[in-house]
């Protein structure tokens, strides 16, 4: 897994920025809000049971390396009230966000297959 950290302004390339409001608590998902220039400040490489710790503000993005990798993340308390959005960018000319089945249920069978795949995995 790799964890690459950016700044808002600087030299950086132009982003599109959107605003996020998590429809689990009655928001509309991704909303526009117009271009930035993201600069990148580092990157940092992670191992099998390394771990990760963020400040809320931190702007990240992690990227897996393999296909069917596991992480474990921990959510710690809302420091933004829960009608503030959240942000994300996108590389400009790069698809928008897409969390289409992000919040689908698994049927039954899916689930019971997944747990034992994941047994199988650890």
């Amino acid at each position: 897994m790799v964890d690459q950290r950016f700044e808002r302004g600087g030299p950086g390339p132009v982003y599109e920025a959107f605003d996020y409001l998590t429809p689990l608590n009655g928001g509309s998902g991704f909303s526009w809000r117009g271009e930035e220039r993201l600069a990148h400040v580092g990157r940092t490489r992670l191992h099998q049971f390394d771990r990760l710790m963020t400040a809320p503000e931190m702007l990240h993005t992690i990227s897996m390396e393999a296909d069917q990798t596991i992480i474990m993340l921990d959510q710690y308390g809302d420091v933004l009230p829960v009608d503030v959005p959240t942000s994300t960018w996108v590389m400009k000319g790069h698809p928008k966000p897409d969390t289409s089945g992000l919040y689908s249920k698994f049927t039954e069978s899916e689930f019971m297959d997944r747990l034992v795949w994941l047994k199988g995995v650890i």
